[in-house]
């Protein structure tokens, strides 16, 4: 094979260079540059008709292969062209689109360049018809565009004339899929899909709509026919429903609730209890968290001291040693295993040490003792860190204002009157541990819920016989205890109605309470 070593091969051509390796089989090497000192650093083989470039031996980046695309424009602004690759077949006999680039990459310049800019976008460009064009790049930042030659952020997906699913997550095998699309080219709503069909819409308004695409109000359940349209959980469980049947909407296992809180002092209830309105309202409060003051802080550079040290002294010195590797090519249908030898210098760090003579206790001379050879170095220490600057910040007190046109709310307290007027409904439960963010009551303080409309529980004792269902409930003379309503018409006292027969020879004594009481369905 011919050697150009130092050699202009040709100052204009049309072909510079042809090779012909017919039988050299797939692992000839067509070009192969090399450098006297580092050997091989460009390689452009054969290899099942596919083109290799391969760097040097080593590690990292050292030895990897490099393909430069470049320019030769001195003045490189926006929109030029830095490289291009193109996918094409120039010899398909159908000729017109068929020998046009069906797919291309290149580097687009973003900017004009500069000593401090070169801002680069990496477009990707298909077609199924005609040269191709662009559908999606990387910009110089790293945002990436789909459909946008300008993304705004990280990933922005665009389409002047999409409309419908344009994003799907699924299975190739069988079809099962969901899709994020909008409604209209020119609308910022949001469409969800699942197997191509929209089931829920957020439009741009912020109208949100489940099984419609056109949601009147702030939320919209729609459904094909009768049933249930929305069940409420808890634990998986479901605890109530809304339904439809024809133009009746029908809430189920529903309870309606009221807020209340509890006065100081005051402890929380068991599930059912029987409540009274105090008839005090609870004031709503907002309160204001105080602020601590900050004084100002002034910013400070760190401060450094050069100190001097000392440290053994070393010598370092170059070396030059032989390193030999081996690789394994295919050559003419065989593997040969190749060794190359290159020399490499090497730094090698010698430590100095000085020779005193060393003498026994009574000052005879017995040998020599090898000590270190010391040098002085300077070394910057930190004295005191840097601080960066505060601004003062003004104390400010908490402060509780109060809200008079949010107090709808009443205490509660048990009753021990008989057929209490007074009567509010039965106790749920804490709701929340403060009132933050309500529109009533102390921020501070949790909130209670009582029930009064619906379905719910009620405690009930025996101070008035037993129960039968549809009998009226009333307050009774023992706390947080129910009754049987002595009327049989619904008046001011009346609490609920029982859905169960109580029959209290069936029921024990509470030995806490020392009488008998039982928690019963009731409704309000």
């Amino acid at each position: 094979m011919a050697s150009l070593t130092g050699q202009s091969i040709a100052s204009s051509y049309e072909q510079l260079l042809h090779v012909d390796a017919d039988g050299g089989g797939n692992g000839t090497t067509l070009v192969d540059v090399k450098d006297g000192d580092n050997g091989t650093t460009f390689a452009l083989k054969l290899a099942q008709f596919h083109a290799e470039v391969r760097g040097t031996t080593g590690t990292g980046a050292t030895g990897a292969g490099k393909l430069n695309l470049a320019t030769a424009e001195l003045t490189v602004v926006d929109n030029d062209v830095l490289g291009r690759i193109d996918f094409l077949a120039p010899l398909e006999s159908s000729g017109t689109d068929a020998i046009l680039a069906g797919a291309s990459i290149w580097g687009e310049a973003e900017d004009t360049f500069a000593a401090d800019n070169n801002s680069t976008a990496l477009v990707f460009a298909t077609n199924t018809s005609a040269a191709a064009t662009e559908r999606m790049r990387i910009d110089s930042s790293g945002k990436v565009g789909i459909g946008i030659v300008a993304p705004a952020k990280t990933l922005h997906i665009g389409s002047d004339s999409v409309t419908g699913e344009f994003i799907r997550m699924g299975n190739t095998t069988n079809g099962e899929n969901v899709g994020i699309g909008k409604l209209a080219t020119d609308s910022a709503d949001l469409v969800f899909y699942t197997a191509a069909v929209p089931k829920m819409t957020i439009l741009e308004a912020g109208n949100v709509g489940i099984g419609t695409t056109a949601p009147g109000n702030p939320l919209a359940v729609n459904r094909s026919g009768d049933g249930v349209i929305v069940d409420f959980e808890s634990a998986d469980a479901v605890e109530g429903t809304v339904s439809i049947s024809g133009a009746t909407t029908s809430y189920n296992a529903f309870v309606g609730s009221h807020y209340t809180q509890l006065k100081d002092g005051q402890n929380d209830l068991p599930v059912g209890a029987v409540v009274s309105t105090t008839g005090e309202i609870i004031t709503c409060n907002l309160v204001t968290e105080a602020i601590a003051g900050v004084d100002s802080v002034e910013a400070k550079d760190a401060v450094y001291e050069t100190v001097t040290k000392q440290r053994q002294k070393v010598i370092v010195t170059e070396i030059e040693e032989e390193q030999t590797s081996t690789e394994i090519v295919e050559e003419g249908g065989k593997y040969v295993q190749k060794t190359t030898t290159e020399t490499v210098t090497k730094e090698v760090s010698t430590p100095q040490y000085e020779e005193v003579k060393l003498y026994d206790e009574d000052g005879k001379e017995i040998g020599t003792h090898q000590i270190q050879v010391m040098e002085d170095y300077e070394e910057e220490q930190l004295v005191s860190e840097a601080v960066e600057a505060v601004e003062a910040v003004e104390a400010i007190e908490a402060t509780t204002t109060n809200s008079p046109n949010k107090e709808y709310f009443t205490y509660v307290n048990t009753t021990t009157t008989a057929s209490d007027p007074t009567v509010y409904g039965t106790w749920m439960g804490k709701m929340s541990d403060d009132a933050k963010g309500h529109s009533f009551g102390d921020d501070d303080k949790p909130i209670y819920l009582v029930a009064q409309v619906g379905l719910f529980k009620i405690r009930v004792t025996d101070t008035n016989g037993n129960i039968a269902k549809g009998d009226y409930l009333e307050s009774s003379t023992r706390a947080m205890e129910g009754q049987k309503q002595t009327s049989n018409a619904r008046i001011n006292s009346t609490i609920g109605k029982a859905m169960i027969d109580v029959d209290w020879a069936s029921v024990e004594t509470d030995s806490d309470l020392s009488y008998k009481w039982k928690l019963i369905p009731c409704i309000f």
